[in-house]
Order: structure tokens, then sequence, then C-alpha cells
């Protein structure tokens, strides 16, 4: 979650859609296969036209997401994992 100083909730741009980062900077998006910018997926979340970790489960990426949401001082772990729980199994890579 590298949008400094924006605030998760305060960035109106597009969101991944495998782990809700906000993706405020151009450096921020994914890379296709045909190495444009993906405007769906992170670069943390998706490089070169595939999932950077294509085994993580959503369990595992809400525990991350709220984890790192946690190390940045954006909230409370528990606070965090709340609000991520409800979100991350919404988006596009983990829709059923």
């Amino acid at each position: 979650m590298p949008c400094q100083g924006s605030g998760h909730s305060s960035c109106s741009k597009p969101m991944c859609q495998s782990c809700a980062m906000p993706m405020c900077e151009v450096a921020h998006f994914g890379t296709n296969k045909d190495g444009s910018k993906s405007d769906t997926y992170c670069c943390y979340c998706y490089t070169k036209g595939a999932f950077t970790d294509p085994s993580r489960t959503v369990d595992q990426m809400i525990d991350m997401v709220a984890t790192k949401m946690a190390e940045m001082k954006k909230m409370p772990k528990e606070r965090a994992y709340s609000i991520v729980k409800n979100m991350i199994p919404n988006l596009k890579r983990w829709k059923k």
C-alpha cells in the first residue's frame, strides 16, 4: 500500500482488484504480458501478465493486507482486518 500521504480511502485512482491497493502513481500499476500497464492489478500482485503469487489464497491476502496497513500505521490490525475481510473477497481476482 505505497500511496504514501494520500491515505487508503482518499486516493481517487483505480484500486488493485487483487489486494485493494490504490494505484496512485504509474509505478503502482502492474504489467500485462505485452509490457503495457494493467489498469486492473498493481505491480505487487501482477507482472508480465501473471500474478506474482498465484498460489496465494483470499484468506492469505486478507491477512497480508491487514498486516501491511497496520505496519504503515494506517490503523490497528484488528480494524484493518474487519475492513478488508469484506472488501477483498469481492475484488475481481477473488470473485467466483
